[in-house]
């Protein structure tokens, strides 16, 4: 809660904190701890240091049920004592274990990861969220949109693969263009596929033979079978990094089922920024 920027992830922690500590842990298990993981290892240090003192006490209770600080109505009087001072241990260091590993590097990527989809996506205005909706691709990357015909690479310029347009991007970062479930992630990290939710099935390719590279110099922020929404991050990549390993970035996008298709046109060429109109779909 204290960590976030995102408003949303924030309101859930809040929320899910307080619930925890009456003995509901699973709002917070299942919305914050084990999306962002540290909080859970954070959670388990000190559910194990919190345990651990009551053991060494011999604190009894009467019945099993009520667990949280509420668990004290089962506890008996020669125990009250001890029972709170081993909550408040779990409390206070699973507090400082959590807050401390959100601060390393290691941890705090997945909280970044978090907060930078929620708010690109937070940031889309409202009307490109309805073209996304209406047939329209929109780019994924910011850059210039060339027609596929000038990929350097001859299965992507025949079009091979399916119709589509190809930006070169000036900007590391692949956005979804359109409401969808990630279908395919690539080991290799680049290149990863988008069914939409009217049934367009998108392959961005970051870059040509980048996959021999094998995952180097990219980094992708969602997982396979995940449902993503417009202007959410998929991806990041170092582009200078990869020109320098000799690696052209053009990246086209594809529609892999252009044959369910009537018509497959590139509606811009030039510069372009993420979120703008593509590729337009005539349905058959």
């Amino acid at each position: 809660m204290l960590r976030t920027k995102d408003k949303k992830l924030k309101s859930v922690a809040a929320t899910s904190g307080v619930s925890a500590m009456l003995g509901i842990t699973e709002p917070a298990m299942f919305g914050v701890n084990l999306k962002l993981k540290y909080p859970f290892y954070g959670a388990m240090i000190g559910a194990a240091l919190g345990g651990g003192y009551v053991t060494l006490t011999n604190v009894l209770n009467t019945a099993p049920g009520t667990a949280g600080i509420v668990g004290f109505v089962c506890v008996p009087a020669s125990s009250m004592l001890n029972f709170l001072i081993g909550a408040a241990i779990s409390i206070a260091t699973g507090f400082i274990f959590t807050y401390i590993m959100s601060n390393m590097k290691k941890f705090n990527k997945e909280l970044e990861k978090k907060e930078t989809a929620s708010e690109e996506t937070a940031d889309m205005p409202a009307d490109i969220f309805q073209k996304a909706e209406k047939g329209v691709i929109c780019s994924p990357l910011t850059g210039k949109a060339i027609p596929m015909s000038e990929v350097p690479d001859d299965t992507f310029a025949a079009e091979v693969l399916g119709k589509g347009m190809a930006v070169i991007p000036s900007e590391g970062k692949v956005v979804a263009p359109c409401h969808g479930e990630i279908s395919t992630l690539f080991d290799t990290k680049h290149a990863i596929g988008i069914t939409t939710k009217d049934g367009a099935e998108l392959l961005i390719h970051v870059g040509v033979n980048t996959v021999e590279l094998n995952g180097k110099y990219y980094e992708a922020h969602v997982a396979q079978g995940d449902q993503v929404k417009p202007g959410q991050v998929l991806l990041t990549f170092d582009i200078h990094k990869i020109q320098e390993a000799g690696y052209p970035v053009a990246t086209p996008v594809i529609i892999s089922n252009t044959d369910d298709y009537k018509n497959v046109e590139g509606l811009k060429n030039g510069e372009i920024h993420c979120m703008e109109p593509l590729i337009k779909l005539e349905e058959s």
